[in-house]
């Protein structure tokens, strides 16, 4: 696969309408995909879970790619996610309140499609913006 064919792929990820990465994905990543985050590693049917939730909860959520490189078997990119709490997440209740938060995804591709992702952001950014706690020290 060409570099820019496995960052089509990724990019498919991050500029797709939510809904349709949740109905395609099987089109995307490998049957034995893995998703590492700072929540832990996921199965492909938790991550979908996982999309799902989200976009419950922030469903006007987008992706925005401000960076995004690829060499061998590996797409690096950065970017931010914005959204609108509208409905209840990890049990906090809908607050309306918009949030940024900004991170890195790395991708693992196999043939055409990604088979594991490590995306690191920080956790606390999206509490501290939904109101549940204060900004750190």
């Amino acid at each position: 696969m060409s570099l820019e064919k496995a960052k089509e792929s990724v990019r498919w990820f991050f500029e797709s309408d939510f809904n349709d990465v949740t109905a395609g994905l099987d089109q995307h990543i490998t049957r034995d995909y893995k998703y590492h985050s700072p929540s832990g590693e996921e199965d492909g049917a938790a991550y979908i879970a996982g999309m799902n939730d989200i976009l419950r909860a922030f469903p006007d959520v987008k992706f925005q790619i401000k960076d995004i490189v690829a060499e061998a078997d590996k797409v690096a990119t950065r970017w931010v996610l914005t959204g609108t709490h509208q409905g209840e997440y990890m049990g906090i209740p809908a607050t309306n309140r918009k949030i940024t938060i900004s991170g890195v995804a790395i991708d693992h591709m196999r043939g055409s499609k990604i088979a594991e992702t490590w995306s690191y952001f920080n956790p606390m950014e999206l509490m501290q913006q939904l109101g549940v706690t204060g900004p750190t020290a």
